[in-house]
C-alpha cells in the first residue's frame, strides 16, 4: 500500500532561507521537535540516500526522488 503526504505553511521567510534549512538535512531536529535525528549519505541532490529516526519511531531510510532548489523536495521510504 503507498501513501503520500504534503505539508504547506506561510512564512515570511525568503525561498533561500527556507531552502538551507530543508537542504541541512542533519539540522532537521533543531527546527522540527518530530525529529529525533537525520542524516544524508552526500549532496541534497536528486537519488541520494539517507535517514530519519522521528521521536518515538523506528531508524527509517529514505532517497531524495526529486529535488527542485527553493522550490522543493520529495522523498521516498520503504
Amino acid at each position: 500500500m503507498a501513501w503520500s503526504t504534503q505539508a504547506m505553511a506561510r512564512t515570511t521567510a525568503s525561498p533561500e532561507q527556507v531552502w538551507r534549512l530543508w537542504s541541512d538535512v542533519g539540522g532537521w531536529s533543531l527546527w522540527d521537535p518530530e525529529v529525533e535525528s537525520s542524516a544524508l549519505d552526500g549532496a541534497f541532490t536528486k537519488g541520494v540516500r539517507g535517514s530519519l529516526k522521528p521521536r518515538g519511531g523506528p531508524l527509517t531510510r529514505f532517497e531524495l526522488v526529486s529535488v527542485e532548489p527553493c522550490r522543493g523536495f520529495t522523498n521516498c521510504s520503504r
